[in-house]
């Protein structure tokens, strides 16, 4: 294919100091992804995310699978009632212009709510679309998922330190630990 050009601005001076712009015609430098009559087929900043998400969706479809064999944990109640109780906070904030004096259990009352307010309006909204009845299993899988963010952060991370491969090792590792596999499912928090 024809090479593209590109003007670049070149700065020489003048006789007297002062700088003229000439608008020489440059080529682009040859690029090293692979080009097919213009067409870029793979560039290598993606080809090294390839593994990583071909992980994140074997991870998810196994915990679509397994998702409803995880039971409440303790402190599960009262995160449900803190989602509640913050979607009722900021629609009366909105409606009312003041908040309840009190809202959500004691002991998440000074977290911050945006998870549990997100995972309750997700919650609400796959019910009336009558995708799910059981509020649980939604939960669950939202917090798996949020692990899976958790492992494609370890992964960028990891990525700018050592090669493609030793990353994609790093988040393997992690995301097989079956205490952190386990605690996907039934622990935001932590």
């Amino acid at each position: 294919g024809a090479r593209r050009m590109s003007l670049i601005h070149n700065l020489r001076r003048h006789e007297d100091g002062a700088r003229l712009i000439d608008p020489t015609p440059v080529p682009d430098p040859p690029r090293e992804d692979h080009e097919v009559r213009g067409f870029v087929l793979l560039d290598k900043q993606y080809v090294s995310w390839l593994p990583i998400l071909s992980l994140l969706i074997i991870n998810i479809v196994i915990g679509l699978l397994v998702v409803r064999d995880y039971g409440l944990s303790v402190d599960e109640p009262n995160g449900h009632a803190y989602g509640r109780d913050s979607l009722v906070a900021y629609a009366t904030m909105l409606r009312y212009h003041r908040l309840p004096e009190q809202y959500g259990p004691a002991d998440n009352r000074f977290k911050g709510p945006a998870f549990f307010l997100a995972s309750e309006v997700i919650t609400r909204l796959l019910r009336r679309l009558g995708l799910s009845e059981d509020p649980t299993v939604v939960w669950h899988m939202l917090y798996f998922l949020s692990f899976q963010v958790a492992v494609a952060s370890l992964y960028a991370l990891a990525l700018r330190w050592m090669s493609a491969w030793a990353a994609f090792g790093a988040a393997l590792l992690f995301t097989t630990q079956p205490l952190l596999w386990g605690h996907a499912f039934i622990n935001p928090k932590d």
